[in-house]
């Protein structure tokens, strides 16, 4: 049986982890590793089910970003965007 918070915590964790890897100071600064984990994100966005807190919580942490001037390029921010379309 799965609780109710679960279903909302693969999306918020999937985001989270894109968020950490946009930001700037991000380990994965190498742009061939970072499409690359953009892709493993992509294959792991296809199985949830709950697309829609997926985008709650990205688009969220994607302006913050953006407003925080946190972002470590926007090349990258629409690399992830295009992805997602």
């Amino acid at each position: 049986t799965q609780s109710a918070g679960s279903t909302t915590k693969s999306p918020e964790l999937l985001a989270r982890y894109c968020d950490a890897l946009l930001r700037k100071g991000s380990k994965a600064v190498e742009e061939t590793d970072l499409e690359e984990k953009f892709n493993q994100i992509m294959i792991v966005f296809n199985y949830i089910e709950d697309k829609d807190v997926y985008q709650k919580f990205y688009s969220k942490m994607l302006a913050k970003r953006l407003v925080g001037q946190l972002s470590a390029s926007d090349d990258y921010e629409e690399s992830m965007i295009s992805k997602l379309k």
